[in-house]
């Protein structure tokens, strides 16, 4: 079984925000990851297209079956207790700034075929977490290891130092206009394309870094979330803190790994209409110690 296919993810048992304790939604409770997509581009530029690149599909059980339309991965996954997959895409596998056909910037034919496996996931009687994960190199880029090198102030050397590097500032501000747009545009689709809101989940991003600035992810998550709340608002949103979703981050403890810290906790999400916690917003932590136990026999850790 190829690398980073199956780890233990601790999401969103019960967590304590503002006194207040939020279980995990029903249909929710024994997970799967499955593989991320890998993809390639096809054609020679400018026409070139992002695919799904299928070939391993035949050796890997956790490749989501796309072209199978018994969909047996599904119930065999069904048949043994699991209740939702964790389903990973990627941002430039559905979307491209460079399409401007009616001003939308999404890939058709992709978010075409994500759609119809997500309606396929929940008619065989299983729930979906869409997951913003990143692949290393994807559609013809080398987008590093998470989505917070895409939407995090690029950084220079100076004098031996690593530091924020200003001249980004412009092009940074254009990237999370692309992000959000990105975000806005799929919640929207999947709000119209989706019959069964409870049974999808929306997360924005896995694991941002930000690392020392917890406060600028918070601020950006926060836009993130208003606009896809107002695009799909019957989906839950899944929300987190910096630091790779720690739960030093979530909460606001002092520190973390030693010298980092102290952290603004997430704000709890207020419903505007009721007054009351947002019932929409899922918070969410990754918690892997012992990593010893939790990664044996990994190689990307």
């Amino acid at each position: 079984m190829k690398k980073l296919l199956l780890h233990t993810i601790l999401l969103f048992a019960t967590c304590y925000l503002a006194n207040q304790a939020i279980a995990a939604p029903w249909g929710f409770s024994h997970g799967m990851n499955t593989e991320l997509l890998v993809t390639k581009l096809t054609g020679k530029a400018p026409n070139q297209t992002c695919v799904v690149d299928e070939k391993d599909a035949a050796f890997n059980e956790m490749l989501p079956d796309f072209d199978d339309p018994n969909k047996l991965r599904l119930l065999r996954l069904r048949d043994s207790g699991i209740d939702h997959l964790r389903l990973p895409i990627d941002m430039h596998f559905l979307y491209s700034p460079t399409l401007t056909a009616n001003n939308d910037h999404l890939r058709a034919d992709n978010v075409g075929k994500l759609l119809d496996y997500i309606s396929a996931v929940n008619d065989k009687g299983l729930n979906v977490i869409l997951d913003l994960h990143i692949a290393r190199h994807v559609c013809g880029g080398n987008f590093g290891d998470t989505y917070s090198q895409f939407i995090e102030q690029k950084t220079k050397i100076v004098n031996g130092e690593e530091v924020y590097d200003p001249a980004d500032l412009p092009a940074l501000a254009g990237r999370h206009d692309a992000f959000v747009d990105f975000w806005r545009s799929l919640a929207t689709q999947i709000n119209l394309r989706i019959p069964y809101p409870n049974k999808v989940m929306l997360e924005p991003m896995n694991e941002p870094k930000f690392l020392n600035k917890q406060d600028d992810w918070l601020q950006f998550q926060d836009r993130l979330v208003k606009e896809i709340r107002q695009a799909a608002p019957q989906h839950r949103v899944i929300v987190t803190g910096s630091y790779w979703s720690n739960i030093d981050t979530l909460v606001g403890k002092l520190t973390s790994s030693g010298d980092s810290g102290p952290f603004n906790p997430v704000t709890p999400y207020i419903d505007p209409i009721t007054g009351k916690l947002d019932d929409k917003i899922v918070y969410n932590f990754h918690f892997y110690e012992p990593m010893v136990l939790t990664h044996q026999g990994a190689d990307w850790g």
